[in-house]
């Protein structure tokens, strides 16, 4: 076994008994368990702050309010329980889920523990996309996104990704809508936009003595500049040529940086 394994080792070693030792020197007489919460993020959110209110049940004896997070008093670094009441959860992700205990004293210098169970899951941004008057466009990453392809309404849509059957994660003739989408962006969905959802696609729409094809591409970005500010947008062609344009602006700049080297 190396030294950097032997100190490892040993740091992990403290560090357990410290935070077992810390743990056992808070004396619990009940944890009374609250329930479960649910809170979602989006990458809308910006450093958004979340707070947990203390569900004690007992007024505290001199005010004594320990917060602890999976059963530690040690609680990570953007948990901030100064407030004592309250907990101030900043820029909350998923690691933010867990156990948390709001530990009251009681008048037998004990405590009580109110504990609530926070989920915390992440909310994809919704895009609703009118690709029927034109062939490409730009969606970012981690979105969900509706497709209008038709004019015409096709029971019957069958669509091809690059000459090859669609990504596991594409769909056409969706039947159920959120609330807040018109019905005529059923033609196509992407659940959760992928890098690897770059590309050509082909439709072909049938009817009755009808058959209509449209292709298009699309390309998803890594980054989330568009629209930002809402969760839902209904992307047109006018936000299409704009992003276009902002994506050759880029280009345009680096390759004059390289030219002027």
């Amino acid at each position: 076994m190396t030294n950097f394994s032997i100190s490892k080792l040993l740091f992990n070693t403290i560090l357990f008994f410290f935070q077992l030792t810390t743990i056992l020197s808070l004396n619990i007489k009940n944890t009374i368990n609250l329930g479960s919460l649910v809170k979602q993020y989006s990458d809308n959110d910006v450093a958004m702050l979340y707070k947990l209110k203390c569900q004690n049940q007992i007024t505290p004896i001199n005010n004594s309010i320990i917060w602890m997070y999976n059963n530690s008093e040690i609680l990570p670094p953007n948990l901030n329980d100064k407030d004592k009441s309250t907990l101030l959860i900043s820029n909350i992700t998923e690691k933010d889920t867990g156990l948390y205990d709001c530990c009251v004293l009681d008048v037998d210098n004990m405590y009580i523990c109110y504990r609530q169970t926070l989920r915390v899951l992440y909310k994809a941004p919704v895009f609703a996309i009118d690709m029927r008057a034109k062939n490409s466009t730009i969606i970012q990453k981690n979105a969900n996104v509706y497709l209008w392809l038709f004019n015409d309404s096709f029971s019957n849509i069958n669509c091809s990704f690059n000459e090859k059957i669609l990504p596991s994660n594409v769909f056409t003739n969706i039947a159920n809508l959120p609330p807040d989408i018109s019905l005529e962006y059923k033609d196509m969905f992407i659940n959760k936009t992928s890098l690897e959802n770059t590309g050509n696609y082909s439709c072909i729409g049938s009817a009755i003595n009808r058959r209509v094809t449209i292709s298009f591409y699309i390309h998803i970005n890594s980054s989330s500049y568009i629209q930002k500010n809402k969760n839902l947008c209904y992307f047109n062609e006018k936000n299409s040529h704009q992003a276009i344009d902002y994506i050759k602006i880029i280009n345009f700049s680096i390759y004059g940086i390289f030219l002027r080297k």
